[in-house]
């Protein structure tokens, strides 16, 4: 971030022996304002997915203590003799517990932090923090061409975190029908309706 700002105040001279003149100087200003205006939004999409699946995550808890505090009245129907539907109710509870196990895990794997990159660049803290590369910039192109490495690394994060938000989503929402449906059948079972 120190770097980001110093090299946005241009207290830091990345100029160096090949910088250009004229209209080479403009272009790269122009790739280098994309670059820059990239990272940042590619950032935003990343919080934004992480946002969207933390909302998520705490409505499936919240779910999850619905389901867990009906246990009793599963249980009873489940311990009816009379009710005919029984094996109706355990294959619900079952595909519920099914869709509560892959929701759980799709909210895990986007939320899971990932730090590799395609390539080490000095605008990943990973490659900086490991020393695998030390932001010694000595020219113009190695840093822009530092900027694109890391916008792609950043793009391909996101696509991997709404890939498997959507995949929650879809699984939150089987969960929710099968879990409200078996609830139904269930206080059908103990003769509540």
């Amino acid at each position: 971030m120190k770097l980001r700002r110093q090299l946005n105040q241009g207290a830091v001279d990345v100029a160096g022996p090949d910088s250009g003149v004229g209209k080479e100087s403009e272009q790269f200003t122009q790739n280098w304002d994309a670059a820059k205006f990239s990272i940042q939004e590619f950032g935003n999409w990343i919080k934004n997915a992480d946002a969207k699946v933390a909302l998520l995550g705490a409505a499936f808890g919240i779910s999850v203590s619905m389901m867990a505090t009906k246990a009793d009245i599963y249980q009873a129907a489940l311990k009816n003799d009379d009710f005919s539907l029984r094996w109706l109710l355990v294959v619900l509870l079952t595909l519920t517990a099914v869709a509560l196990f892959a929701c759980a895990l799709s909210i895990y794997n986007s939320l899971v932090p990932r730090t590799k990159s395609g390539q080490q660049n000095v605008f990943s803290w990973a490659s900086v923090s490991s020393n695998e590369v030390i932001p010694a910039l000595t020219s113009r192109q190695r840093l822009l061409d530092d900027a694109w490495v890391q916008c792609a690394d950043l793009a391909r994060i996101a696509k991997v975190k709404y890939f498997w938000f959507k995949c929650a989503l879809l699984e939150f929402g089987t969960f929710i029908f099968l879990f409200v449906s078996a609830f139904i059948l269930a206080l059908v079972g103990v003769g509540q309706t």
